[in-house]
């Protein structure tokens, strides 16, 4: 509030002051040339402020763009540390998805997508063209489905059949 009186205030006098200055000989036989060119010194003053002000306002509004923007890539870094924390939990999810027993069947097709050691725990992504699962080492994919995961190897273990899924 204070700033838009001050630009009113400047505003007014930069147009009285640049009207007193295009016709000097107005003025002229009230002020003498000494206080004609004080004016003038005045009024370029007063827009160099102006100009200052506007810079400096337009370098605040910089400057809060890319706070924000900061602020944006530390959330996405955040929401990045939470998904993929979330995926090594989708193993332990995945155990009371599904409540029936799966075949061999089911898998063929899939492929291991990635296999990461995470601490002491392998992990492992496998899917095939229509979803992706994670898994983790000793889990029980679905009942009745063992997960084993090596360096670069998965294996599936069910009633009476294996099933072993590599990167490839």
């Amino acid at each position: 509030m204070k700033w838009n009186s001050l630009s009113a205030t400047i505003g007014a006098l930069l147009m009285l002051v640049s009207a007193i200055t295009e016709e000097p000989d107005v003025i002229e036989p009230i002020l003498n040339k000494d206080e004609v060119n004080q004016h003038k010194q005045l009024a370029l003053s007063l827009r160099n402020q102006r100009l200052l002000e506007q810079k400096a306002e337009s370098r605040a509004k910089q400057l809060l763009f890319q706070l924000q923007a900061a602020e944006a890539w530390a959330a996405i870094q955040r929401l990045g540390g939470q998904v993929s924390g979330a995926h090594a939990d989708e193993a332990d999810a995945a155990d009371n998805s599904n409540l029936y027993v799966a075949d061999v069947n089911e898998f063929y097709g899939f492929r291991a997508l990635a296999i990461i050691k995470r601490g002491e725990n392998w992990i492992a992504r496998i899917g095939d063209n229509q979803r992706v699962i994670t898994v983790k080492n000793g889990s029980e994919l679905k009942p009745g489905v063992r997960v084993r995961i090596e360096k670069d190897l998965v294996e599936l273990t069910g009633k009476g059949w294996k099933h072993q899924i590599s990167m490839e």
